[in-house]
């Protein structure tokens, strides 16, 4: 970036008499091959079953906090989610 560094030193000069030459150089095509085929592949894997579970081992019961009125989790969150949602800025911060 050095040129474009250098043009825009250029630009914020502020001595008219002050005379430089910036090259500038003008790429026609991107410089990385972009012909070649694309090839995606997806994974799918199976739903684990009750087999893949040890034995004994049960599921945790989790305590789960009340949802917030915007399904956030954490209390943060929510001034961000209510701008997002309903363009409600927060009293406090305007």
């Amino acid at each position: 970036n050095t040129q474009a560094d250098a043009l825009a030193s250029l630009a914020s000069t502020s001595d008219p008499d002050l005379k430089r030459i910036i090259p500038v150089e003008f790429i026609e095509r991107p410089s990385i091959d972009t012909d070649e085929p694309k090839i995606l592949m997806t994974v799918v894997t199976d739903e684990t079953s009750d087999n893949d579970v040890p034995n004994g081992a049960q599921p945790a019961d989790m305590d789960i906090e009340e949802e917030t009125e915007y399904g956030c989790d954490k209390e943060w969150l929510d001034p961000i989610r209510g701008y997002i949602a309903d363009g409600e800025v927060p009293t406090d911060k305007w």
